[in-house]
């Protein structure tokens, strides 16, 4: 169901979702610990408008943060994770998720996630790596980053399932 609200409730609650994104990206590039925890944060504010079928509007709310987040963030390079994946990664659950064949649906999440996590590793991990991944073989890293797959997926899951129990009624009333 559609957020039914007039357009000034919706622009607020964008606002809200964009500030808390950017907030999370800028936390977890001066933080010296928390990277990946954070960046997972920065992806979960998408929710509660995918979950409202507003996809416009995390469309938005991705480009809006993404934007704020190169101007914001010390060291453009810390905003790179959340653009190249973090950000838009919940939008393209859900639009493969669309599809009722759970298989297929899992196909195309798969193949989304690998073609970004690739363009990320042959486009940036030399600059955002640290000395341990650089000395970790190419297949090792491949398999991890399947496993992060897996992982991510489920708990992006459980958070969309958790917001859908408990913190809509909040947020939307």
């Amino acid at each position: 169901m559609k957020i039914r609200r007039h357009g000034s409730f919706r622009l607020t609650l964008g606002a809200m979702m964009t500030v808390l994104t950017v907030i999370s990206v800028y936390l977890s590039a001066i933080l010296p610990s928390g990277k990946i925890s954070l960046l997972f944060l920065s992806g979960i504010f998408l929710i509660p408008l995918l979950y409202e079928r507003e996809v416009g509007g995390a469309v938005l709310i991705y480009i809006a943060s993404a934007i704020l987040s190169l101007l914001l963030v010390p060291g453009m390079i810390n905003a790179v994770p959340y653009i190249l994946f973090f950000g838009h990664y919940g939008i393209g659950k859900y639009l493969c998720e669309e599809k009722k064949n759970r298989l297929l649906s899992f196909v195309f999440k798969f193949i989304y996630y690998n073609v970004f996590m690739f363009a990320c590793y042959f486009l940036f991990f030399d600059m955002l790596a640290g000395e341990f991944l650089k000395g970790i073989p190419f297949i090792l890293l491949l398999l991890m980053m399947e496993v992060f797959f897996f992982v991510y997926d489920y708990l992006y899951s459980g958070i969309i399932t958790l917001y859908g129990k408990k913190i809509k009624r909040l947020i939307l009333g």
